[in-house]
């Protein structure tokens, strides 16, 4: 490999990110040590966001953490979208009218289009600062819990945009199947993992209902009191040697389904 071959993959591994969002609160030792171990995976520039499901503090405290677990199911049904908005394989339509099939191209209508994308998941607006990879250049999410939620809509935002998501990996991720449906059927988005934790005992999977969620909460509040956590907050501890060899494994699984 010449120099220039090197220089180039360097680049090119700058300009690449890979964004994590965290469970509910989105702030905990568990961020740095993902970061840690995606490094150590080879994965280019991970870094990690931060969106508060309400706005309140955005501290990462109890308050933070309560309106992001309150806020999963607003954030997460896409049904009426999925109703007025169509790819077609080559652009986006919308549908003219509530009774009618006639669609026209989303692109003539920017306010529509503005609408289409459902707020602003943008990269700032989720916390983080780095710039949007070239086309040529990997951009992954990787969201847990909560953060699934929030990976989904700012993925497919972007993806709205034009731009390629390369993976969106969805760990433990309460979104049911309209807005996981609506990511898998996205063209910009080429890959989605879906790892789900209930091997350790978690109740909460992708694609399950809003309704079956709600009625996690008591099983949820039980395991998250373990020590060390388990069930649904499997990698959510940190500074611990078992803690980072968690992570290691996840990551290792990531990376065989796509993730790089």
């Amino acid at each position: 490999m010449t120099n220039t071959e090197i220089g180039s993959i360097i680049k090119s591994c700058d300009q690449s990110l890979t964004v994590f969002l965290g469970g509910a609160g989105m702030a905990g030792g568990y961020n740095e040590e993902f970061m840690t171990v995606f490094r150590e995976a080879g994965i280019c520039n991970p870094v990690y966001g931060n969106y508060s499901g309400f706005g309140w503090t955005d501290t990462g405290g109890n308050v933070d953490m309560g309106g992001d677990a309150a806020a999963v199911i607003l954030f997460n049904d896409m049904n009426i979208l999925r109703e007025i908005y169509h790819w077609d394989g080559e652009r986006w339509l919308y549908k003219m009218g509530p009774n009618e099939e006639h669609w026209a191209p989303l692109e003539e209508h920017p306010q529509l289009m503005r609408i289409a994308q459902n707020g602003n998941y943008s990269l700032p607006e989720i916390g983080v600062s780095d710039p949007i990879p070239r086309k040529q250049d990997t951009f992954n999410f990787v969201g847990y819990s909560w953060g699934g939620v929030i990976a989904c809509l700012s993925a497919r935002l972007h993806a709205l945009a034009g731009h390629e998501v390369d993976t969106l990996a969805l760990i433990g991720a309460p979104v049911n199947p309209s807005l996981l449906n609506w990511v898998r059927e996205m063209p910009n988005i080429k890959n989605v993992i879906v790892k789900n934790l209930t091997e350790f005992g978690d109740p909460i999977y992708a694609g399950m209902s809003d309704a079956s969620l709600m009625g996690c909460v008591p099983e949820l509040a039980t395991s998250m009191a373990t020590k060390p956590p388990g069930g649904h907050f499997y990698y959510s501890g940190s500074n611990t040697a078992e803690s980072i060899q968690r992570k290691r494994n996840l990551v290792q699984i990531l990376v065989s389904q796509g993730l790089s």
